[in-house]
């Protein structure tokens, strides 16, 4: 199957190295869109960071939050962290993300569609799962899948004769939004985020997490922004993305996660520190 995913990405800030990017569009054409945007974002208005949450929420949502906030899959995934279910405004968020991946499926939905009702639904689904094919061998396993954030763990499972487990993790179903810092960021749920905006969809259900670290918030790769323009005093938002004048666009072959566990020997002395811990 060849098929092709749309990339959207931000683009006045600053690019990191992509050779995906190198071959989507020709380097002529990317001088000239990079010094537009920059040019955009300069000549745009002062950002403001404004608080995100929103108040005044119908009533009948706080029964619907409270039944959500005691799953115990949601519970799981926000164990330690100062955490509560609630509404923002996914304007005026930061992204640390520099671009999106869009699938061909991915539509926009009439705003009159989206309901309080079907937004719980969008940003609360069920368990997340997804597909994904495994090939188990004397040295390892394999794990394969569409899915980006698919990953296998190991779960302990002391009160069993097996004191852990393999499993394999599809990642996190829920809309997150993080304040650090005096700052509100998008952290979880990019595609429903700007595929809501473009529907002029912007006051959503989310997890809002506040945390303490740039490590709890979750921006330590090579491909998110860096602390100092998340900080800067015009940050990249989620709603750049909508703006074709802060955006690049480009095609690339559609990807699989591929995940590989082995399984390797070897003899330590008596009293090392792997025995130790």
């Amino acid at each position: 199957m060849n098929s092709e995913n749309e990339i959207v990405e931000l683009a006045a800030l600053g690019l990191d190295e992509s050779r995906d990017r190198d071959g989507g569009i020709a380097a002529e054409s990317l001088t000239r869109l990079q010094a537009r945007a920059e040019e955009c974002i300069q000549r745009g208005p002062a950002w403001e960071a404004g608080c995100a949450l929103i108040q005044d929420v119908p009533e009948h949502l706080s029964a619907i939050f409270a039944r959500h906030a005691e799953r115990e899959d949601l519970q799981a995934e926000f164990e330690g962290l100062d955490w509560r279910v609630g509404v923002v405004d996914l304007r005026r968020l930061i992204s640390f993300q520099r671009r999106l991946v869009l699938a061909e499926q991915d539509a926009v939905v009439e705003s009159d569609a989206l309901d309080w009702l079907s937004r719980v639904e969008l940003v609360f689904p069920p368990r997340r799962q997804s597909e994904f094919t495994h090939v188990f061998d004397t040295t390892g396993l394999t794990v394969s899948s569409m899915n980006p954030d698919v990953s296998v763990q190991l779960t302990p499972r002391p009160d069993t004769a097996v004191p852990f487990a393999m499993e394999v993790h599809h990642g996190s179903p829920f809309l997150e939004v993080v304040f650090y810092r005096g700052r509100w960021f998008l952290r979880d749920g990019y595609h429903r985020a700007y595929l809501l905006l473009r529907s002029n969809v912007s006051e959503v259900p989310a997890v809002i997490v506040h945390v303490r670290s740039l490590e709890e918030l979750g921006v330590r790769q090579p491909w998110f922004f860096p602390e100092e323009i998340l900080f800067c005093r015009r940050p990249p938002t989620v709603m750049d993305f909508l703006s074709e004048d802060l955006v690049l666009r480009w095609r690339r072959p559609a990807r699989r996660k591929v995940v590989r566990v082995t399984i390797t020997e070897h003899f330590e002395p008596l009293g090392s520190e792997y025995e130790r811990s």
